[in-house]
């Protein structure tokens, strides 16, 4: 009796043991990020954090936004009038904090808790995620642990709550050949596509790819294909009327193109923000420190200033296509293997040393998922070759930019690393897998 006892028991744990370890990674996120920690230390300080004032483009709209209910005003030098300089997504989840508890200590402590439940859910799905693409679920939860090591999470950006989405749409999105979308999935790949575009319009180029690979790979009609197409343009529709009705133009989402392109490639710019910031280049460019692009700011307005910024660039470039394709290769090369210029050679932390490691073997974990398991490993080069391209060649290298996709190469990196270690790691943490082996 004792006997039957412990092998129920077993088979439980055995039925049960990936979600352990997915809520045992979920709340180990949260005590190595310790948010309190990160909202004490907002703005460099030891205690009482204020975000009034911070900076931090979104962080300056959400004051507007949250005290006049104005999206306004992003740089820091100067308040500049009406903007759709930033995507709407984000700044308005930080009002609404804001408006509920205020923009200082306790503030800065929700955002940096909700910023941390975000990353530690993300964490918690790479196991369910490595499942859906047809790898091992110790991949996933190996590349939960390398995204522990780096200094991944920060509550003044919306990379982490992109890169959830990106998550949650993957794990909707990837089933097997041949499965049928049925209404639920179409309706919450509608809305978290209407989400990305409002958090982070570069998505914009990815949509018609991935409606073509769910076309391609998933059992779909054409009428909740459409659906899947027009849900998230309506979901930013309301935007759109938005800044028309403010700028008396069209603007898709955001309007800082011409910004970005002057500030990231000029006759003193270099391919990374770091060095731009510490030389001067990025004070006199940009109107978030310049007092002097402020004014031209809220002289011209945002849209005036951003076609003249774009003039700028263009002519620029006529003279300078060289430079301007060397600071291109630059930021490719950057976002793919990321390193600054002022970073010491005796200080490199361990995230970013695993960064570069895991992004050369996943060279070798994708072609291995080419051959076993097609339309994953297409999904996975669909992300990868499109979601960068706007950061090789108009804004400054940051590695917060890549934190979104960063999974698409820490599962396929770590899968082949399994594979080089030789072993069965496809039934570890898979019952499904074990029961198979069994038989």
């Amino acid at each position: 009796m004792i006997h039957l006892t412990t092998l129920k028991l077993s088979l439980i744990l055995r039925r049960y043991d990936l979600l352990l370890v997915v809520v045992l990674v979920f709340f180990a996120t949260l005590f190595s990020l310790r948010p309190d920690s990160v909202a004490r230390n907002v703005q460099g300080q030891k205690s009482q954090p204020n975000l009034q004032h911070s900076g931090f483009e979104a962080l300056e709209v959400a004051e507007h936004l949250s005290r006049e209910g104005k999206f306004s005003s992003p740089f820091q030098a100067l308040e500049t009038g009406p903007s759709a300089h930033l995507a709407p997504g984000f700044p308005f989840v930080v009002a609404s904090i804001f408006r509920v508890f205020g923009d200082g200590p306790l503030g800065a402590s929700v955002l940096a808790w909700l910023t941390a439940l975000v990353f530690a859910l993300q964490l918690a799905l790479l196991p369910y995620l490595a499942i859906r693409l047809g790898l091992p679920p110790i991949a996933g939860l190996l590349a939960a642990l390398v995204f522990l090591t780096g200094d991944f999470a920060s509550p003044l950006w919306e990379v982490n709550y992109v890169g959830l989405m990106l998550i949650l749409l993957a794990l909707s999105s990837l089933k097997d050949k041949g499965a049928p979308v049925g209404n639920r999935q179409i309706w919450a790949m509608s809305l978290l596509w209407g989400l990305l575009l409002l958090f982070t319009p570069v998505v914009i180029i990815i949509l018609p790819f991935w409606l073509l690979w769910i076309r391609s790979y998933r059992r779909i009609s054409t009428r909740a294909l459409i659906a899947l197409a027009l849900i998230p343009i309506f979901m930013v529709t309301p935007w759109l009327v938005r800044n028309y009705a403010v700028f008396h133009k069209f603007v898709f989402i955001r309007g800082n193109l011409g910004l970005e392109l002057a500030t990231a490639n000029n006759s003193c710019a270099s391919y990374s923000l770091h060095t731009n910031l510490a030389d001067g280049c990025y004070a006199r460019n940009h109107p978030t420190q310049s007092l002097e692009q402020a004014q031209r700011v809220r002289a011209l307005g945002e849209i005036e200033y951003n076609h003249q910024r774009l003039q700028e660039f263009l002519t620029w470039l006529r003279r300078n296509p060289v430079r301007f394709a060397t600071l291109s290769a630059e930021r490719f090369a950057a976002f793919w293997f990321p390193w600054d210029p002022g970073q010491s050679l005796t200080s490199i932390p361990p995230g970013l040393i695993m960064t570069w490691i895991l992004t050369a073997l996943s060279f070798g974990g994708l072609w291995k998922l080419w051959n076993t398991n097609r339309p994953a490993c297409t999904y996975l080069l669909m992300w990868l070759v499109l979601f960068p391209v706007s950061y090789y060649f108009i804004v400054a290298f940051e590695p917060r930019h890549r934190v979104p996709i960063l999974w698409a190469t820490f599962i396929p990196g770590w899968y082949y690393a399994l594979e080089l270690l030789g072993g069965n790691w496809d039934s570890f943490l898979n019952p499904r897998m074990r029961e198979q082996n069994a038989r």
